[in-house]
C-alpha cells in the first residue's frame, strides 16, 4: 500500500497567532521541558550576535576604508619621493658629467683611484680610473713616462700577462691624469647612454715634471731638503714600495721609510696611503732626465727629539734591531719610540750574534737630543725574531 506523501504547506509567520497573556498564564509548565526557554534564549543570543556582527562589520569596513585611504596616501608620497630622488640623481649625474667635460676641454690635471685592470678585445691592457663616478680608460702605455722594463718581444699572451701584473699593483692607488677624450653615445631605440672617457697619466706626469722640476727664473720649486706632504703610495712590495713625488715615480727601501724593524713592507704600508717625505737627492740631467731620492723617516725627527726626554743616560731599554752593517748595530727603542745606535755588543748569554728583528737589552751611554738619537751598548738578547 503506497504511503501518502506529506503535504507541504507554506506557513506565513503572520498567520500564526501570538500567545496572549492569558494563554501564557494558563499554560502548564514542565520543569523538565527546556524547549521554550531555550528557544527564547537562542533568540536573544542570535539577536545579540547579529547586532555585534553588524557593528563589527561596520568597524572593519570603516577601518578598511581608512587603511585603504592611508595606503593610497603613502603610495603617493613614496612615488613622489622616488620621483624627487630620480630627479636629484639625474641632476647630480649631469653636474658630474659637466665636470668631466670641463676637465677634457681645459686639459687640467685631475685625480682618481685605479678601480680595475682590464684587457680589451684588441689585446690592449688598460687601467680603469674612477673619476666623478665615470670610468676613465687609460691604456698601459699611457700610465708611465718610462714603462717598467720588460721584454717587448714577448709573445702576446705573455706580454698581456706582464702588463696586467704591473698594473694590478696600482689597484687602489690615487693617480693624476689628463682626460684626452670625453663623449657620450646614445642608443635612441633603447634610450641608453654610454659614456666614453679616455685619459693619460703619462701626460699628467710630464706636466707635473715640467712645473715642479723645471727652472723658473733660475730656481726650481723642488730642491734638496724640501719637505713634501701627502705623497701617495702607488705600489707596494715586500722589500720596497713606490711613491709618486710630484710627477716622478720613486722607489723607496725599508731604510728610507722607518727606523723600526719591518719584516715585509706590504704588511705595514698599503696602496692608497699617503706619507710625508724629504728630498734627499735631486739631479736633473741636460736631457731632462730626473734622478730623485726621498726619505720618510727624516720627517719624524721632531717627534724623536721630543721623545728623548723619556730617555736617561744609564737607563736600560728594550730595543729591536733594525739592521746590522759590519760592526754597526741600528735599533729602535720600542717603549720610548726613538732610534738608537751601537758599536759595542756584550752578549754573554748566547753563542751567535743577534740579527735584524731580534729584541735586545740596550743601555744608553749618550743622548743626541738635537737629532733624537741614543748611543749605547747592546747587553744581552731578550728574544729572537719570530719567523
Amino acid at each position: 500500500m503506497a504511503k501518502k506523501k506529506a503535504t507541504e504547506v507554506e506557513v506565513n509567520k503572520e498567520d500564526i497567532p501570538e500567545e496572549s497573556s492569558d494563554d501564557l498564564l494558563e499554560k502548564d509548565i514542565d520543569v523538565d521541558d527546556f524547549e521554550d526557554i531555550n528557544n527564547d534564549l537562542d533568540s536573544i543570543v542570535l539577536e545579540d550576535v547579529e547586532e555585534k556582527e553588524t557593528k563589527g562589520t561596520k568597524k572593519k569596513e570603516a577601518a578598511k576604508l581608512t587603511k585603504t585611504r592611508t595606503d593610497v596616501m603613502n603610495q603617493v608620497r613614496e612615488k613622489e619621493q622616488e620621483r624627487i630622488e630620480r630627479a636629484l640623481e639625474r641632476e647630480e649625474s649631469a653636474l658630474k658629467w659637466r665636470l668631466v667635460q670641463d676637465a677634457f676641454h681645459t686639459k687640467k690635471l685631475v685625480k682618481g683611484f685605479v678601480m680595475a685592470v682590464e684587457t680589451k678585445a684588441n689585446d690592449m691592457v688598460v687601467a680603469i680610473i674612477n673619476y666623478n663616478d665615470y670610468k676613465t680608460t687609460i691604456p698601459f702605455n699611457e700610465m708611465f713616462i718610462d714603462p717598467p722594463i720588460y721584454d717587448a718581444d714577448l709573445p702576446v699572451e705573455q706580454k698581456i700577462r706582464r702588463e696586467r701584473q704591473i698594473l694590478s699593483k696600482l689597484l687602489g692607488a690615487e693617480v693624476s691624469f689628463i682626460i684626452k677624450h670625453a663623449d657620450v653615445l646614445q642608443d635612441k631605440e633603447y634610450n641608453v647612454k654610454e659614456y666614453i672617457v679616455f685619459g693619460s697619466r703619462k701626460d699628467a706626469l710630464l706636466s707635473q715634471k715640467r712645473y715642479y722640476y723645471g727652472l723658473k727664473n733660475g730656481v726650481r720649486r723642488v730642491n734638496v731638503d724640501k719637505k713634501i706632504k701627502n705623497v701617495p703610495i702607488v705600489s707596494v712590495g715586500k722589500e720596497a714600495l713606490m711613491v709618486n713625488v710630484l710627477g716622478i715615480d720613486v722607489t723607496m727601501s725599508k731604510g728610507q721609510l722607518s727606523y723600526k724593524y719591518i719584516g715585509a713592507l706590504n704588511k705595514e704600508y698599503f696602496v692608497g696611503d699617503k706619507i710625508d717625505v724629504i728630498v734627499e737627492d735631486l739631479k736633473v740631467n741636460d736631457d731632462g732626465e730626473i734622478q730623485l731620492s726621498v726619505n720618510h723617516r727624516k720627517t719624524l725627527i721632531d717627534t724623536f727629539i721630543k721623545n728623548t726626554k723619556n730617555c736617561n743616560i744609564g737607563g736600560m731599554y728594550r730595543g729591536t734591531i733594525t739592521y746590522i752593517r759590519e760592526s754597526n748595530v741600528y735599533l729602535y727603542l720600542d717603549d720610548i719610540e726613538i732610534p738608537a745606535y751601537s758599536r759595542i755588543i756584550k752578549l754573554n748569554n748566547i753563542d751567535t750574534l743577534p740579527s735584524a728583528g731580534d729584541t735586545v737589552l740596550f743601555v744608553v751611554n749618550e743622548i743626541k737630543d738635537d737629532i733624537g738619537l741614543a748611543y749605547g751598548t747592546v747587553m744581552r738578547l731578550i728574544n729572537r725574531k719570530v719567523v
